[in-house]
C-alpha cells in the first residue's frame, strides 16, 4: 500500500464527513490531525521499528481498536478474528486488537464513528473544533489515548503544523481567525467604498 498525501487524505475525509453531521473545516482539520498523528492515514503500522506489521494493509486511520481479546491459534500465532489484527505494546507480551477496514473510506469513517460517539469530542467537533491542544484535551476526557496529555498535544500540534502547509494552507492560523480577518477586511473595504461614493 502506497503512502497517502495530506491532500489525498483530506479528499477522503471530505467525502465521508457529511455522514457524521455538519462539521466545519476546522473540525475536519482536527480529525485529519488525529488520523495523521495516529497512523499516517493507515500507512504507519509497518514503519520501522513497529510491533504492528500485520496492520500494514488495515486501512485503520485512527488506531481504532476492536472489542475482542487477542488469542493464539493452534500454531501459537496471535490473532484478533474476525475483524482485527494484533499489535503489541513495548512489553510484547499480549497484543491489543485493532480494527481492519477494507479501504480508505471505511478507515476514515471508522475514525469519525469513534470520535462522534464520544461525549466531549463530538460536542467539540460539532461546535466547530479548535486548537490541537483543545482537541487533545477533549480526547483525553473521553479516554481516546493513554499518553500524557502534553505529549499528545505536542503530537497533534506537530502534525497540524506539517499537514496544513502540505495542503497549501498556513499553519498556526485557525479557520475562525481567517473568517474573522476576512470579514474585517470586507468591512474595511465596504467602508472605503461607502466613503468614496
Amino acid at each position: 500500500m502506497a503512502g497517502l498525501s495530506d491532500s489525498a487524505a483530506r479528499a477522503v475525509l471530505d467525502r465521508v464527513a457529511p455522514a457524521f453531521g455538519a462539521l466545519s473545516v476546522q473540525a475536519i482539520d482536527n480529525v485529519q490531525t488525529v488520523c495523521r498523528g495516529e497512523t499516517r492515514y493507515g500507512r504507519a503500522w509497518a514503519s520501522s521499528p513497529s510491533p504492528c506489521d500485520s496492520g500494514w494493509d488495515s486501512y485503520n486511520w485512527g488506531a481504532v481498536k476492536v472489542k475482542a481479546s487477542a488469542t493464539k491459534d493452534a500454531n501459537g500465532n496471535w490473532g484478533c478474528a474476525p475483524t482485527g489484527f494484533p499489535c503489541f505494546d513495548e512489553d510484547k507480551v499480549t497484543p491489543h486488537c485493532f480494527r481492519q477496514y477494507a479501504n480508505d473510506d471505511e478507515g476514515a469513517a471508522g475514525v469519525f464513528r469513534v470520535l462522534m460517539g464520544m461525549k466531549h469530542v463530538s460536542a467539540f467537533l460539532l461546535a466547530g473544533g479548535g486548537t490541537p491542544a483543545e482537541m487533545a484535551h477533549v480526547m483525553r476526557l473521553d479516554g481516546y489515548y493513554t499518553a500524557p496529555e502534553k505529549d499528545y498535544t505536542a503530537l497533534l500540534t506537530r502534525m497540524r503544523n506539517e499537514m496544513l502547509p502540505a495542503m497549501g494552507r498556513k499553519a498556526g492560523v485557525s479557520v475562525a481567525a481567517m473568517v474573522t480577518g476576512g470579514l474585517s477586511l470586507l468591512g474595511i473595504g465596504l467602508a472605503g467604498w461607502r466613503f468614496s461614493r
